[in-house]
């Protein structure tokens, strides 16, 4: 949904999703067939299947935090990325992992642009769309998983909902450039 919304709203000349699930990048590419510039590729973020500089812009929402190596993506993303490329990356954070996100993020080659804590924002959204999703929740879920989803949802009331309001998680967006002065070696190991 993201993609195609991006897509249709800021009238990309192409965009192309990534996930690991074979199914779900059949789905996408079937549902959003309509959409000419939108496509979906099965791979893994931290191999990226790619050639070097291919991309102006990589997105990533809500995943990098859940690779079993940050670096790897990091890295990765650099050497897909043209020169003078950027990163959006907008994640769920612990306050004290934050420092080490930065390095990471450093290590890789990419200079720290734009950084925002957008927890407040976050919380607030969670709020105003809470009934909406649980009312989605409670019509189209089986009664054993509801719990769950709406945890996941950060509906209120739930672990991830309350864990954001008083700041054991927090939310950052950035948006990181390609240094023009590194080169990627394809040779090094992550």
């Amino acid at each position: 949904g993201r993609a195609s919304y991006i897509t249709r709203y800021y009238e990309t000349k192409s965009y192309v999703g990534l996930d690991l699930s074979k199914s779900s990048i059949e789905f996408c590419n079937n549902h959003y067939e309509d959409i000419e510039q939108l496509s979906f590729t099965c791979g893994n973020a931290e191999k990226l299947p790619f050639a070097d500089q291919t991309f102006h812009i990589v997105v990533n929402v809500e995943s990098a935090r859940c690779y079993n190596n940050q670096p790897a993506f990091f890295s990765e993303v650099f050497r897909v990325l043209k020169p003078a490329g950027k990163l959006l990356l907008a994640d769920m954070v612990y306050p004290e992992e934050i420092d080490d996100l930065r390095r990471i993020i450093r290590k890789a080659g990419f200079n720290i642009s734009q950084e925002k804590n957008i927890s407040k924002n976050v919380v607030a959204g969670l709020a105003k769309d809470s009934d909406r999703r649980e009312a989605l929740i409670d019509n189209k879920m089986p009664r054993f998983f509801r719990k769950s989803f709406k945890t996941f949802a950060g509906t209120i009331g739930t672990s991830r909902y309350n864990n954001f309001e008083n700041g054991t998680f927090e939310y950052f967006s950035f948006v990181l450039d390609k240094q023009q002065n590194k080169v990627y070696n394809t040779n090094r190991r992550v």
